[in-house]
This record gives structure tokens, sequence and C-alpha cells, in this order.
């Protein structure tokens, strides 16, 4: 009885040694995908435009505001007129920090939808790779933890040509 109670736990060990030498890991740099994919890239470049207008549009305000100042401080003005222009001034400053403040929120609302949709589609592409690859399981490469995978495969320039490849034939 002994004997087969240390036959079955040898087989069991052994097993799962078979079965831990099997496993292979993938990695995937999630961050490098979205910005390689050619929506990505599409997607950042219409970004950057917004970026651009918007800066370009503050900077006018900017110097506007600054103008104002001056004028707010000029000394031929009454101590009514100065009132005014400086009360002017306050509103424009308020005025111009919350257009800045609300930009970058919507600017970081289109960026998490475009990261989103693009983080959708590849899923489906990493769990494809997996498969094909015989993975046990693939971990996102900055933000998984994961600071050490003896042995992995970093499936990323494939993920970013099967991703490429897909968009391009949903397009025809």
């Amino acid at each position: 009885m002994k004997k087969l109670v240390i036959l079955v736990m040898s087989m069991f060990f052994f097993y799962g040694v078979a079965l831990a030498a099997e496993e292979k890991y993938g990695v995937v740099d999630l961050q490098e995908v979205i910005l390689k994919v050619e929506d990505g890239k599409r997607a950042k470049a219409q970004l950057q435009k917004e970026v651009d207008k918007k800066e370009a549009e503050l900077k006018k305000e900017k110097a506007s505001i600054e103008k104002l100042g001056q004028e707010a401080q000029a000394k031929f003005l009454s101590e009514e007129a100065k009132l005014e222009k400086q009360k002017e001034l306050q509103e424009r400053i308020v005025k111009y920090q919350k257009e800045g403040m609300d930009f970058q929120t919507e600017l970081k609302k289109k960026e998490q939808e475009m990261t989103q949709k693009i983080t959708q589609q590849v899923s489906g592409i990493v769990e494809g790779i997996a498969k094909d690859k015989g993975l046990t399981a693939v971990f996102e490469l900055n933000s998984s933890g994961l600071l050490y995978l003896k042995e992995s495969v970093n499936i990323t320039d494939e993920v970013i040509k099967q991703y490429d490849s897909k968009s391009k034939k949903g397009k025809k």
C-alpha cells in the first residue's frame, strides 16, 4: 500500500514537472503596439493636430491677456478704468486656465477612447498568436508588474503586423 502511494505521488510529481517544462509564456508591449499600428499612428497625428491648433489659440489668448495686463497698469487710466481692466483681466485669466484644463481633459478622454479601441482588437490577435505558438499565458510587458520571465516569447512585432493586416482587409 505504501509503495502504491509513493508510486502514485511520484507519477504526479513527474507529470507536474513535465507540464511545467512545456509551459511557454509570451509578452507583448501594448504601448509599442498602439504607437506603431497604422490606426495608432493616424490617431496620434489627429490628436497632435488638435493639440497644435489649441496651443496656437491659447498662445494668442495669453498674448492678449498680457497686453491687457499692461493696459491695466497704465498710469494715464483713472482708478475706475484701472479697476475695470483688472476685473476683465482676472476674468480672462480664469477663462484661459479653464480652457486649458478642459482641453487637457478632453484630450485624455480621446486618447483613452483611441487606446481602448485598439486594445480591444489587439486582445483577439494576441489570443490567436498565443494559441498558434502554444503559449500558456501572455503578459503585458509594462503594466503586469512582471520584472523577469525566463524564456518568454515577445510577440509585439507579430501583433503589430497582424493588426495592420486585419485593419487593411477591413477597409477594403
